[in-house]
């Protein structure tokens, strides 16, 4: 469940019984109201699913309360309600839970703790170890498991370990999960990739984002411990705009196959409606396999680029209208009517010269 951050999140999706009515609503399980009469206004629901979370400031969650209200009474009369308190805890500066101070009132266990990242608690146990998305990291040892990029690629912050958390101050900092508008995590091992995973930051939050663009990271693992790293690389390519408008779309190897070849992909969701009209103009072009100067000058690439045309024209008076772009749901920006006026140019210009008709070389 989101508002402007994550707020929490359903327990599950199984069946939900009848909307209580009344008192009904401070049960667990799903009452019928005495009197048939008023089962014609009950719909699907049960409270006590929903897990809302409480942090700090640095976003660690220390409290979990459900949606189901507890009444207090005095005597027969009930004056409030309170909240029904379902997870706490309490962290060491790293993050490892205090076993002492943390509490599970439900069943399940809460799937977020500190700086709000999610538990895999398959590896080292309930709270030792945490996604961040880019990384893994050990709350016990407060060191991540494979090195920054930043400092390691980029040879930025010399100062500190490529290990560290948050710049060693986890009293007053915490560590993002952003990267660029994407990151592909490319796993090699054995000269065969094993996995990908992608993290996205398509509003550039992170102050040491390298900015709009695409970043590839490799990574070598040992052959034998999955753990340990033998070789990182990484690359950073950056379009004319977005994610698809320009020569350098996203290409990544195929699970099991060569790192190094390469294909299309579009997996990454487009920014806007620009680079959407961009990644389908490129997915037109794809039917005929069509590349570079060679396949925009193509005849067969006509249709492709009168549709790019008027899908452009449509951003360009959409940002003049002030309407939504249908991707972000926000108005057209500058950049993304820019941007779809640059395209539209340069395929109007190619078109004018297919038109041009051929003159023939007098024969001697």
């Amino acid at each position: 469940m989101y508002g402007s951050q994550r707020l929490g999140y359903f327990e599950d999706e199984v069946f939900m019984g009848r909307k209580c009515i009344g008192k009904w609503c401070n049960v667990l399980t799903p009452v019928l109201p005495m009197f048939p009469s008023t089962l014609s206004n009950s719909v699907g629901v049960m409270f006590g699913k929903k897990r809302y979370e409480l942090g700090d400031w640095l976003g660690n969650v220390r409290v979990v309360i459900n949606d189901r209200k507890t009444p207090i009474n005095i005597g027969s009369a009930t004056v409030g309600y309170k909240a029904q308190v379902v997870n706490v805890n309490d962290y060491y500066s790293y993050g490892s839970t205090i076993n002492e101070r943390t509490y599970d009132y439900s069943s399940t266990k809460f799937r977020f703790a500190f700086n709000g990242k999610e538990l895999d608690n398959e590896v080292y146990g309930f709270g030792n170890f945490q996604d961040y998305g880019a990384r893994m990291y050990n709350t016990r040892l407060g060191r991540f498991i494979s090195p920054d990029p930043l400092i390691v690629g980029q040879k930025k912050y010399a100062w500190l370990s490529g290990y560290q958390f948050a710049s060693n101050r986890p009293i007053d900092g915490i560590d993002m999960d952003g990267l660029e508008y994407a990151t592909f995590w490319i796993y090699i091992q054995k000269n065969k990739v094993v996995k990908i995973n992608i993290t996205t930051d398509y509003q550039l939050k992170d102050k040491n984002t390298l900015g709009p663009g695409v970043q590839y990271n490799y990574i070598t693992i040992n052959e034998k411990n999955p753990y340990k790293i033998e070789k990182f690389e990484m690359k950073f390519e950056r379009n004319r705009y977005g994610i698809y408008q320009g020569e350098r779309n996203p290409k990544i190897p195929e699970i099991g196959g060569d790192p190094n070849n390469l294909k299309d992909t579009y997996i990454l969701p487009p920014i806007d409606e620009a680079d959407a009209n961009a990644m389908q103009h490129d997915k037109d072009y794809d039917k005929y396999n069509l590349r570079g100067f060679s396949g925009v000058m193509d005849a067969r690439s006509s249709k492709a680029n009168e549709d790019y045309i008027k899908r452009a024209e449509t951003i360009i008076e959409k940002y003049k209208k002030g309407d939504k772009d249908y991707i972000t749901g926000k108005p057209v920006t500058k950049e993304a009517a820019d941007a779809a006026k640059f395209g539209m140019k340069w395929f109007k210009i190619a078109e004018s010269l297919k038109n041009i008709p051929k003159v023939e070389t007098p024969k001697q």
